[in-house]
């Protein structure tokens, strides 16, 4: 589909005059009509709609955002395919004040492991995984022509410190690595700039909550501008910058990503080639991927 389609399916959404209940309107036939038109492979529409009832139930304040902005999000989860506010941070839901038009917006931000899964769909990456390093651990970056990450975290009983770096690690299908590192300071600058607050003026959001997801992500998301190219990575990267930006008078309409990724056409290409007769690979996401533990059993939603 393309992104002039994706454009105008969103300025046909169902007026927010209408002020159905959250429930109604994420579940409507023609809200769902305009997730299917744009909708990628990885996830269906209703399972976005049950997504956001499930995060408006931990977060009430979902339900106060404008319903232009919560179909903002849905159609960017949707193309995407990013479970948004899900247990595991693929994508988060973040009600953001809107000082200018004097009401509650919702921003979706891809996490660092929608990201990462996103870069895996290329076939090029085999996984990637992300850390945060404490006070008290051991770390050491070699840069230069033979580059080296060493992390040993620290074990013993008591508190092993403030965070003081976080990083992130490609591991690509031919054995190669590449890591990207951001240390406490740069991690401040980042927190500073996208922290959002209520109509009171209180931070709110996962930087307040949920500070490791936050670093971990930010550290892939740096990683993601070196790995490979794919113009859906790229578009996953400008979501999440618009959704640290300032808030605007207007809702930004979503543009749907190209229907396949230079990187995907090509990889499709050579395994024609190869194997006319095969079957395409699973996209089902790796368990594996999963290397942090959500503690509460929530997961990052704010």
């Amino acid at each position: 589909m393309t992104r002039q389609a994706a454009t105008q399916a969103i300025e046909k959404a169902p007026p927010a005059e209408a002020r159905l209940t959250l429930r109604n309107y994420v579940m409507s036939k023609e809200v769902v009509a305009r997730l299917r038109d744009v909708a990628s492979k990885y996830m269906q529409p209703d399972e976005i709609a049950r997504c956001v009832l499930v995060a408006a139930s931990r977060t009430p304040r979902i339900a106060e955002c404008t319903q232009d902005s919560i179909l903002r999000c849905m159609m960017e989860a949707a193309q995407l395919g990013i479970r948004p506010g899900g247990a595991l941070g693929r994508g988060w839901l973040i009600p953001r004040w809107n000082g200018k038009i004097r009401a509650y917006e919702l921003s979706f931000d891809p996490g660092w492991r929608g990201l990462s899964d996103i870069a895996r769909r290329s076939k090029l990456v085999r996984r990637i995984e992300a850390r945060v390093v404490h006070q008290l651990d051991v770390f050491q970056v070699i840069e230069g022509t033979d580059p080296k990450l060493v992390h040993e975290p620290y074990d013993g009983g008591d508190d092993p410190g403030d965070v003081r770096a976080s990083y992130a690690v490609a591991f690509f299908e031919g054995g190669d690595t590449q890591f990207e590192v951001v240390w406490r300071r740069d991690l401040e600058k980042i927190e500073a700039a996208s922290s959002s607050k209520d109509d009171k003026g209180n931070v709110v959001g996962p930087w307040r909550d949920w500070y490791d997801e936050m670093a971990r992500k930010s550290a892939v998301r740096r990683l993601c501008k070196h790995l490979p190219t794919d113009e859906e990575l790229e578009y996953a990267l400008e979501v999440s910058t618009r959704a640290e930006m300032p808030p605007t008078e207007t809702t930004q309409l979503p543009e749907a990503p190209p229907e396949k990724s230079r990187t995907a056409a090509l990889a499709d290409k050579i395994k024609s080639n190869a194997a006319p007769s095969s079957e395409p690979a699973s996209a089902s996401p790796d368990p594996s991927l999963d290397v942090g533990d959500d503690p509460a059993g929530l997961g990052p939603q704010p």
